[in-house]
C-alpha cells in the first residue's frame, strides 16, 4: 500500500512482473485496448514530466523472474485522457493513479505497441502543480 502522499502531482504506481508464466488480467490491470496508438516519434508526451521515480523489486536469483512496484511522480502541464510510459515486457497486474490522498478511479491499462503502455482513467487526467 502506499503511504499518505502530500504532492499535488498525481503519482503513478505501476505493479511489474516479468516472466514466462502466462498472467491474466485483473480489475485495474492491462486490458486489450485496440483503439490505442502509441506516440508515433517514439518520445514521451511533453507535458507529462516524470518528478521522481520509487522502484522496489522483489528479487529471487533461482528463478529468471521478478516482481515488485513501480511509483512515479508527475506533473502534468495539461488535462490527459491518457498518460504514454515506456514499459517492454512486463506484465501489469495492477496500475493506481493519486492525486494527494485521494485515488483517481477507473484506472485502466493497455499497449499499443509492445514497448508503449497507456494509463487512463475515467475522467480525464487534470494538469498538477
Amino acid at each position: 500500500m502506499l503511504r499518505a502522499m502530500k504532492y499535488l502531482t498525481p503519482l503513478l504506481t505501476i505493479v511489474v512482473a516479468c516472466g514466462t508464466q502466462p498472467h491474466r488480467p485483473s480489475s485495474g490491470a492491462a486490458v486489450s485496448a485496440p483503439k490505442l496508438e502509441a506516440p508515433s516519434d517514439d518520445r514521451l508526451d511533453p507535458t507529462v514530466a516524470p518528478q521522481r521515480y520509487a522502484v522496489h523489486l522483489r528479487l529471487d536469483p533461482r528463478t529468471p523472474s521478478y516482481s515488485g512496484r513501480v511509483e512515479i511522480e508527475i506533473e502534468l502541464t495539461e488535462t490527459r485522457s491518457r498518460i504514454w510510459l515506456h514499459s517492454a515486457k512486463h506484465r501489469i497486474k495492477a496500475a493506481q493513479l493519486r492525486r494527494g490522498d485521494e485515488a483517481i478511479s477507473g484506472v485502466k491499462t493497455g499497449r499499443a505497441k509492445p514497448d508503449w503502455l497507456a494509463v487512463w482513467a475515467d475522467e480525464p487526467i487534470q494538469p498538477g502543480k
